[in-house]
């Protein structure tokens, strides 16, 4: 139950901070709501693309481990949103290890993964809450390609392709059925068991929709209107000659130094007429392998790449024919999103009065 905050007025005639709001997995469960944040991003990537918000690029910091091919693994985000009147700070950290599944090598996180998103209020300073991050972090991965592919994807698209059956593809699927009304959704995994529990899973929850299970990655791309690669794979697992003209494709890899993923190939950036990010310092600064060769070989310029910021300050893009691929690479998470998308649950949650108040007198004053 929430603890309601005190409103005794302090020994200076002012009212105390009324502390921070935890809110749990749990709590956030119950202010869940995919439009809305999908809302609140857009207005925080106009507001980045108008030099209004700001936004610091994501830092990870590694230290190798005893055991083989694993390394403590430190990740940090910051970032500041006037419209939301929120800041964000959200840290991570856990061990990763890459294993060899299904022939490819894939990024796991044996144990336990700490995740914690901060939210200040900016008008004042304040700690609003703190916010456990195993839910807001894929919904804002998700929402953040929902955007995209708002603003990147055919009005008529009809065909979702899926690659992935985890908890990243799972909220991805739920976000784009917010911003285009698919009625049929193809899905591959290289593990049989999960892709058919996946599609008989989605099915009951999503009435109107076909899905099917793919038996390869393939099958899942040719003939999509829209494909989205949400794997943990290292290597490849899509290729540029299965893309159907006039496609908008998403790829969520965010590769750094240490996990040099890359779920597409090179044909498929290169088949692209136009190519968004999250963040271009974050191509360079991570070294991510998705783009960089395709730079490196002068196949595409960096002038040529556009930012999500842009893209939704400028209301679209130039007009598109359909035959133009669209590619969005959500290569990075940003403070923004977070500090976005956890100002709307924290008013949320407030509403509701979920979350348990933790108070506390840790403001300082200048000496």
């Amino acid at each position: 139950m929430t603890q309601q905050p005190s409103k005794t007025p302090a020994a200076d005639g002012t009212h105390p901070v009324d502390g921070v709001l935890l809110l749990t997995n749990d709590d956030i469960k119950s202010v869940l709501d995919i439009p809305s944040y999908i809302d609140a991003l857009e207005m925080a990537y106009r507001q980045l693309g108008e030099e209004v918000a700001q936004n610091m690029p994501r830092q990870r910091l590694f230290v190798p481990l005893e055991e083989a091919n694993t390394h403590h693994w430190f990740n940090l985000h910051a970032g500041l949103v006037p419209g939301a009147h929120a800041g964000a700070l959200r840290v991570n950290a856990g061990r990763v290890r890459f294993e060899s599944q299904f022939g490819s090598q894939r990024m796991e996180f044996p144990g336990s993964l700490v995740g914690l998103v901060c939210v200040f209020e900016i008008e004042t300073g304040r700690l609003r809450a703190i916010i456990h991050d195993f839910y807001i972090n894929p919904i804002r991965v998700a929402c953040t390609s929902a955007l995209g592919a708002r603003y990147l994807a055919r009005n008529d698209s009809e065909i979702l392709g899926l690659l992935g059956t985890g908890w990243q593809a799972r909220w991805q699927l739920t976000a784009l059925l917010n911003v285009r009304a698919f009625r049929r959704v193809c899905v591959y995994s290289p593990n049989p068991e999960h892709r058919t529990r996946f599609v008989r899973q989605q099915a009951e929850r999503s009435s109107g929709v076909d899905f099917a299970a793919a038996d390869s990655a393939e099958e899942a791309v040719r003939g999509a209107d829209v494909v989205v690669a949400a794997t943990n794979a290292i290597n490849p697992v899509m290729k540029g000659e299965w893309i159907k003209p006039g496609a908008h494709v998403i790829s969520i890899s965010g590769g750094d130094r240490l996990d040099q993923r890359k779920e597409i190939d090179e044909e498929t950036v290169t088949r692209s007429s136009l190519v968004v990010v999250n963040s271009k310092v974050q191509v360079e600064l991570d070294q991510q392998l998705d783009l960089l060769p395709v730079i490196t070989s002068k196949q595409l310029s960096m002038d040529q790449i556009v930012e999500l910021s842009q893209v939704v300050r400028e209301g679209g893009v130039r007009p598109r024919s359909p035959e133009d691929i669209t590619f969005h690479f959500n290569n990075t998470g940003m403070g923004i999103q977070f500090a976005a998308i956890g100002a709307r649950m924290v008013d949320a949650a407030e509403a509701k009065g979920v979350g348990t108040r933790w108070p506390y007198t840790w403001r300082g004053r200048a000496l």
